[in-house]
């Protein structure tokens, strides 16, 4: 019996892995595969959608052993291999790849989809231009396009020519926890660990005079405050409201007051080394993440893609 595949694909953060997700949880005898790392685990190697996918579904196989460097040499037969080993005895793999990652060697997508014979389901975040976009791709790809999916799209959208399903928007999948901040910075923790786990909505750059910034403080909640370590009356105004965590740049470790009040509060205290603009710039380039663990998470995600999830199963 030939093993069936679906290329989940597109461009930088669309939502391939929250797809993913939900044809695991919504339909039977899944696998999953992952040929390159493109988020790569934080002080190890490994990628972090396969290790979230190794803890949904049932991989036999270690993190090591289904991963490749596309930095390396990379022959088509050893993708061929390690797809045939995830895909036995399953009735369909999820394979997810980017657009356009690896496209010079041969390993984008479009080749992936070639090599394994499988069809695209292409994934777009509803922006400004999302719909050039979507015709783009459906010109090029042809015959390998089962479909194009619209993240964080309404249910209206339907009626738009081309489209094959749609996964609505959740403002609670799309927040970052102070924990996550920290580890995609590399940041040093000053005080405050037991609020690692505090979830970030907002994130404020403070660099106004203090009574501005209180003034803002108090009005947004659940805040993630960025400011440079020779500020320490922000931080002091960061710390008296309510704050989920302070990052502090330039290297610069404050006083021991500021530090004692911190962990009075629980609220963690983050040192980076570069500057306020490019960390704020970091932070916001930072992809909230599923988390196994959270059985409501896991639940809302499978609702939200049930009807797209069931119409490719339809499909193939």
């Amino acid at each position: 019996m030939a093993m069936k595949s679906i290329i989940v694909a597109g461009n930088k953060r669309c939502g391939r892995t929250l797809l993913s997700v939900g044809m695991a949880l919504n339909l039977q005898d899944i696998s999953y595969f992952k040929p390159f790392c493109t988020k790569k685990i934080w002080g190890r190697k490994g990628d972090e959608d396969i290790k979230i996918m190794k803890k949904i579904i049932d991989i036999p196989y270690s993190e090591t052993e289904l991963y490749l460097d596309i930095e390396q040499d990379v022959a088509n037969n050893k993708i061929q291999e390690i797809f045939e080993k995830v895909s036995q005895g399953k009735k369909l793999t999820i394979v997810e790849s980017d657009m356009f990652y690896g496209y010079r060697k041969k390993f984008s997508a479009l080749h992936i989809a070639h090599l394994l014979g499988g069809k695209i389901i292409l994934l777009i975040e509803k922006k400004d231009g999302w719909e050039d976009e979507a015709g783009f791709f459906s010109d090029r790809l042809n015959n390998t396009l089962l479909g194009i999916v619209l993240n964080k799209g309404e249910e209206s959208d339907l009626q738009k020519e081309g489209l094959l399903g749609v996964i609505p928007y959740d403002s609670s999948l799309s927040t970052l926890s102070v924990n996550q901040i920290a580890e995609e910075l590399y940041a040093t923790i000053l005080a405050g660990d037991d609020g690692l786990g505090k979830v970030v909505e907002n994130i404020l750059v403070g660099a106004m005079t203090v009574e501005h910034a209180t003034k803002y403080f108090l009005q947004t909640q659940n805040k993630c405050v960025i400011t440079g370590g020779d500020r320490e009356d922000i931080v002091m105004a960061a710390l008296s409201t309510s704050t989920s965590c302070v990052v502090i740049t330039g290297d610069i470790v404050p006083s021991i007051n500021v530090i004692e009040k911190a962990e009075r509060k629980k609220i963690p205290l983050l040192s980076v080394s570069w500057d306020t603009f490019t960390t704020a710039e970091k932070i916001e380039a930072i992809v909230p993440k599923i988390k196994p663990e959270n059985k409501e998470m896991l639940a809302k995600i499978k609702e939200m893609t049930k009807p797209v999830a069931n119409k490719i199963s339809s499909l193939i």
